[in-house]
């Protein structure tokens, strides 16, 4: 898809789910399974919301990289199609980013929300190449999660502006730090 078609996806209130578990703690597909309908139900909605699955607080660390796909293949096949999926990556390289999106993807996630990979210690110039080969390996949309309080997790205004021309860049989750102007940002609201 292209970005004017995955903005029309991924907008309204984005609702990040509680990944939940058994008295095992293992994970419970089923209570996932029967969530997914209930928040449908309940007006999460294409065209007003988008559920978020796997997110840092929905327990995404907790998961093992066997059980993530899963709860992302639950969740899209609860909804059916109702309202949009996406999914997270947060902290890794390139090709594992990379082999994580397209596998969303194949699972009917429709984006996802990715922070920089910090544990490399990147410039912003390495943030800008990591986006521009995520944005031309898949065809989902993404959410660019700006977490500047984490070690090179910021990403500055310029370097945003700079993925302008990244097709499947459609959103950014910005977080206002002390460090950022958010005025900055507001030339971006028509792209992003």
């Amino acid at each position: 898809m292209d970005r004017l078609e995955l903005q029309k996806l991924i907008r309204g209130i984005i609702v990040a789910t509680v990944t939940p578990f058994d008295d095992n703690f293992e994970v419970d597909y089923g209570r996932i399974y029967e969530l997914a309908q209930w928040w449908v139900e309940n007006g999460l909605v294409e065209g007003k919301a988008v559920i978020k699955t796997c997110s840092v607080m929905g327990e995404m660390l907790s998961l093992a990289d066997h059980e993530w796909p899963v709860v992302v293949r639950t969740v899209v096949q609860a909804v059916d199609g109702r309202v949009p999926v996406i999914g997270t990556i947060h902290g890794k390289d390139t090709k594992r980013s990379i082999d994580d999106a397209l596998r969303a993807q194949d699972l009917g996630a429709v984006g996802l929300q990715i922070s920089a990979p910090t544990g490399t210690d990147p410039s912003q110039d390495d943030t800008l190449r990591y986006f521009s080969d995520m944005s031309d390996a898949i065809e989902i949309g993404m959410m660019i999660y700006n977490t500047p309080w984490m070690p090179h997790g910021g990403i500055e205004t310029d370097t945003f502006h700079k993925m302008a021309d990244f097709e499947h860049v459609v959103a950014i989750k910005w977080c206002d730090f002390p460090d950022y102007n958010y005025d900055d940002m507001a030339g971006l609201s028509d792209i992003f």
